[in-house]
C-alpha cells in the first residue's frame, strides 16, 4: 500500500508541475528522439548517445537538432556509470525563416541507479556541461534528473541504470 501511495504523489506532482510551451493551441510539432547505449564486450567502458529532432510543420520548422554521444566507464563492483561527451546542438527560431544558433556542449556526468522497495528503481544523473555558443562567452551548466521505473508485470527490472 505504501508504494502504491508513493507512485500516486510521485505521478500527481509531476503533472502538477508540468507546464506547456510557448505554442499556439493548433500549432503541430513533433520531437523525434533515438536512444542508444552499449558495453564493449569484457570491458567497463561503453558508449551512449542520442540524437534529438524538434520542429513544427510536421517536419518543415527546425526548432532544435541535438546530437550527443558519450564514451561510459562502470567502475568495478558498482551499479555507477560515469560518461564524458560531446554534444553539437542547433537551435532554430519557431516560424518563418533560416536563422539559427549553433552550440557545442562537453559534458560529464554520473547515474547512480537505486532501488526501492520490490517494484520501484530510480535513477539519480548529474551532469556538468561546458557550453560554446556562437557569439556568446563561454557558459556552464549543471543538470540534475531523477528517473523513475516502476515494475508493472513482475517484481523486478532487469537492467536499473537509465541513460
Amino acid at each position: 500500500m505504501k508504494n502504491k501511495l508513493i507512485l500516486i504523489v510521485a505521478t500527481f506532482l509531476s503533472i502538477l508541475f508540468c507546464k506547456a510551451q510557448n505554442t499556439q493551441e493548433d500549432d503541430i510539432g513533433a520531437w523525434y528522439m533515438y536512444f542508444f547505449n552499449g558495453k564493449y564486450k569484457n570491458s567497463s567502458f561503453g558508449i551512449q548517445g542520442d540524437v534529438q529532432y524538434r520542429n513544427f510543420n510536421l517536419i518543415g520548422d527546425l526548432e532544435q537538432m541535438l546530437i550527443r554521444t558519450g564514451l561510459t566507464y562502470t567502475p568495478k563492483n558498482t551499479n555507477v556509470l560515469l560518461t564524458l561527451g560531446i554534444a553539437n546542438v542547433k537551435t532554430g527560431k519557431i516560424g518563418e525563416g533560416e536563422k539559427s544558433i549553433n552550440e557545442i556542449r562537453i559534458y560529464q556526468e554520473i547515474a547512480i541507479p537505486q532501488k526501492i522497495g520490490e517494484r520501484f528503481y530510480i535513477n539519480h544523473r548529474f551532469r556538468y556541461e561546458q557550453r560554446f555558443v556562437d557569439n556568446q562567452d563561454f557558459r556552464t551548466r549543471y543538470r540534475y534528473n531523477v528517473f523513475l521505473n516502476v515494475a508493472l508485470n513482475k517484481k523486478t527490472i532487469k537492467r536499473t541504470l537509465c541513460i
